[in-house]
């Protein structure tokens, strides 16, 4: 039988609380979960002091109105739309500040100096960007999963704290059965294999590097993968990311690995999905 679940300590503070006066950095917020995260924020966390969402530019739509298509026509902010119409603008002006950058980018794309002005007062930076895709070409998704994820944590480390929150998958897991504990040991692979993650990076890219057809770069990827314990491009991208970002001693890093993502239950209305892929299961 489950033991009843315990109340929290009368001392712990609120979400409210806890999150009021505080300056977060996010990426990821024109994604599927980065965007439902910023719009609960801002709808049910008011009292947060400000919201610097890093954005890529598009060609014919800057980081600025990305954003502003997002908040003005998504269904995720359609609750707040409901309660504050035209006010809603005003709320993103006094809230949100949108940065012009790119993840693939050391710091960002930003100057080093511009990166220390940004990260002055920040209390915490939650990394949402990713690539999802299973098996996609793997210069991709070492870009978006590991280089992206580096570049994320190295804002973090400017910051007075060095908070630095990071959105996996439970499947870094990878070929394993059971009961599988939160924590992973450095250098050890879902099926015991000892390895360097740095090192193996390296011998990812200097052979994808050498194959002209993407069919052979994915191909090439998974091969190394599964020699690991990793099914596909995705979680082994993914693990890689983790095994770099867990050894790194200039931030204090919360990691998070969520399953599968469904239908909301409630926000921002019962039902509510996005896109084929998540609708599936």
């Amino acid at each position: 039988m489950n033991a009843p679940l315990q109340a929290y300590p009368p001392s712990r503070p609120s979400l409210s609380e806890t999150f009021a006066g505080k300056h977060i950095v996010a990426t990821g917020v024109t994604g599927f979960l980065g965007k439902v995260w910023i719009a609960m924020l801002l709808d049910q966390l008011r009292d947060i002091r400000k919201l610097t969402l890093v954005i890529r530019g598009k060609k014919d739509q800057s980081a600025a109105e990305r954003f502003q298509t997002i908040f003005e026509s998504s269904p995720v902010f359609r609750p707040l739309r409901a309660e504050l119409g035209q006010g809603i603008r005003d709320l993103m002006a006094e809230k949100v500040v949108v940065v012009d950058a790119k993840l693939v980018e050391p710091l960002c794309g930003l100057a080093p100096a511009e990166a220390k002005r940004m990260m002055a007062d920040v209390d915490v930076v939650v990394h949402f960007a990713g690539l999802t895709d299973f098996e996609p070409d793997p210069v991709y998704a070492i870009d978006a999963n590991i280089h992206g994820a580096k570049h994320a944590a190295d804002l973090a480390a400017l910051s007075p704290a060095g908070r630095y929150v990071h959105v996996s998958t439970c499947f870094v897991a990878g070929y394993q059965d059971g009961d599988i504990p939160e924590h992973i040991e450095v250098g050890v692979s879902p099926t015991g294999v000892r390895f360097d993650p740095a090192e193996e990076i390296r011998l990812l890219e200097e052979g994808i590097a050498k194959l002209d057809k993407k069919k052979e770069r994915i191909d090439f990827a998974i091969a190394r993968g599964k020699r690991l314990g990793w099914p596909n491009i995705y979680t082994f991208s993914k693990g890689l990311s983790e095994h770099l970002l867990e050894a790194r001693t200039d931030i204090r890093q919360t990691t998070f690995r969520p399953a599968i993502v469904e239908c909301a239950p409630t926000y921002p209305f019962p039902g509510w999905n996005e896109g084929i892929n998540t609708s599936g299961p």
